[in-house]
């Protein structure tokens, strides 16, 4: 259902000042003191913290009742108690324990890595007397440090369980380490946490999420070991962290008093420079304050205390971010979305120095922006200002929508699925892509604000799938790499923005169903469906500010309660950023 106000005024952007921008909230912002040189820690300049990461899931906890084995059980019986005993982790899984023989309870490890049926329960049959085997659909694997890979469609999950009779019943003597759960097991029994680390200039932090299991005690302590032993390895060349090497928790332990978490590190050097000890502390503050628990974090070295060089600030991005969303005009013109209510289209110069465009993007100053022309062959730069006279950057062919990071530079895709970058001195580069098949084509890129990651729109065979790559070397000579699928449930990707630290917003279609908005957290993969107005074409979002969804009417929509309300009369929305 579409609410029947109309659409809202769209204001040209003729000058180079624009409206007062709101700025959004981000959470923590600590100041750093920058070091020189690219590489290392920086000596002065903020650091910045995007939309904080909380635990995923409900917090209540839901424990399951494990059932024991009883007298009897056939070798089928027995793999299938064990199976449905394992989502209970409580004292180590001591129920699921039982019905492994006394050597294999011994030698079982089952934090080692979590393999995660799609259906609700895996098949098993006795191939063979005593050997069961189980049939199912594998839709993602937990490594041990929580991280999670969603599996390639089609990829089956195909355990073998080898029983013997011990003390007159069957019990499980050989199995594979770690756990099997169904996705319902994942839902109920882990909580995502993000674990912080730094782009590689020592100024964003960039979540590394991570499952935990809910039951999990000392979470300070859990989160700070993972922390301490570094990013997953999905993410870690594209990523630093100003934990010393050889470091290590005094006790194994981070102890929370009256909301204070002290985290004593040993085995690394005694003395810090301050900026490597206010990197720390940024990462160690954002990683711990996730927890309800933890209000401040304390940070010593071999016990002796190490004092913050400054205070934290809790101010907003350095280059503030406007709550107003940009978009197209009729005639292919930038305007920016406006508060007020219109009745009718408005009136248009056209491109402001640029030619017709089919879609824009506007950088973090809210001063540059660029945009694809109306045909698709031709990328323009140019400043939002009266007259200002636009650049053409490059020439191809079915260019994408550009997406900008926050150092100025344009991500976007040119025929043939060829990824290329513009960077800030108005050259452009081609990005290598590497991980995909031969049969797999980039569409369409979206980064987020640490551009260290970027969201791909894929093409393979007949379907339009969502991924998620790192970025690696992106000042010098960028690389996409390992690109990997985050859900499982949605084809016919259309377009895609970034309206979390963790979370995307995209148009796609699930089944059967219509095309619509939905939100997909990139760490646990859970996908919700936002609806959207008859015919979306495009959609704009962005941490803390509401999804805008534009319709083949030419009319830019905002959700409100239950419905899709008109917003502006527009096309091509997007976010400064």
């Amino acid at each position: 259902m579409i609410a029947g106000r109309g659409p809202r005024a769209v204001r040209h952007v003729r000058v180079r000042h624009v409206a007062p921008p709101r700025a959004i909230r981000y959470c923590l912002v600590l100041l750093v003191l920058v070091a020189t040189g690219c590489a290392g820690i920086p000596t002065s300049g903020p650091v910045r913290q995007g939309a904080q990461v909380g635990p995923g899931g409900d917090d209540q906890v839901i424990r399951v009742i494990a059932r024991p084995p009883r007298p009897g059980l056939t070798p089928v019986q027995v793999v299938q108690g064990f199976l449905e005993a394992s989502a209970s982790f409580e004292d180590d899984h001591a129920v699921a324990r039982q019905y492994l023989t006394s050597g294999a309870r011994m030698s079982w490890d089952p934090a080692a890595r979590v393999q995660v049926s799609a259906e609700p329960s895996v098949a098993l049959t006795e191939t063979a007397p005593g050997v069961v085997s189980g049939a199912a659909t594998l839709d993602s694997t937990l490594a041990a440090d929580g991280s999670r890979t969603v599996a390639d469609a089609g990829t089956r999950l195909t355990p073998v369980y080898n029983l013997v009779r011990e003390n007159g019943e069957w019990r499980i003597a050989v199995l594979d380490p770690g756990l099997v759960l169904s996705r319902s097991d994942l839902d109920r029994g882990y909580r995502q946490y993000a674990v912080y680390f730094f782009d590689p200039l020592f100024q964003v932090l960039v979540p590394d999420l991570r499952l935990v299991p809910a039951t999990t005690t000392g979470m300070a302590t859990y989160l700070t070991r993972l922390l301490v032993a570094g990013p997953s390895s999905w993410l870690a060349p594209a990523v630093r962290t100003a934990v010393p090497a050889g470091a290590d928790l005094a006790l194994q332990a981070v102890p929370v008093d009256f909301g204070n978490a002290r985290v004593d590190l040993v085995g690394a050097p005694t003395v810090l420079d301050d900026p490597t000890a206010d990197a720390l502390r940024a990462q160690l503050s954002a990683t711990l304050r996730q927890l309800p628990e933890v209000q401040a974090v304390t940070l010593l070295l071999t016990g002796q205390l190490i004092p913050a060089s400054g205070p934290a600030a809790a101010d907003p991005w350095s280059t503030v971010v406007s709550a107003t969303g940009y978009g197209l005009d009729g005639r292919g013109g930038i305007v920016a979305l406006d508060e007020f209510p219109a009745s009718g289209p408005s009136a248009s110069a056209g491109g402001y120095g640029a030619p017709p465009l089919r879609s824009v993007a506007v950088a973090r100053d809210q001063r540059t922006a660029v945009g694809v022309d109306a045909d698709g062959t031709g990328l323009w730069s140019g400043d939002l200002a009266t007259g200002a006279a636009w650049t053409q950057r490059f020439a191809g062919a079915d260019l994408s929508r550009p997406s900008f990071d926050r150092w100025r530079g344009a991500w976007f895709v040119d025929r043939g699925g060829v990824v290329r970058y513009l960077r800030p001195d108005g050259s452009v580069t081609r990005v290598s892509v590497s991980g995909l098949g031969p049969a797999s084509t980039v569409l369409a890129v979206a980064v987020p604000s640490d551009a260290t990651r970027i969201a791909l729109t894929v093409r393979t065979g007949a379907r339009t799938e969502l991924m998620v790559a790192r970025v690696e070397d992106r000042a010098e000579n960028p690389r996409i790499a390992a690109p990997r699928r985050i859900e499982s449930r949605l084809d016919g990707v259309s377009d895609v923005a970034w309206s979390a630290a963790a979370g995307l917003t995209v148009l796609a279609t699930e089944g059967a169903g219509t095309r619509q908005a939905f939100t997909v957290d990139t760490g646990l993969g859970i996908v919700t469906g936002l609806g959207s107005p008859a015919d979306p074409v495009q959609l704009a979002a962005y941490p803390g500010q509401r999804v805008l969804v534009a319709a083949g009417d030419g009319i830019v929509y905002q959700p409100t309660v239950g419905v899709w309300a008109p917003y502006a009369r527009a096309s091509a929305p997007t976010y400064a950023g």
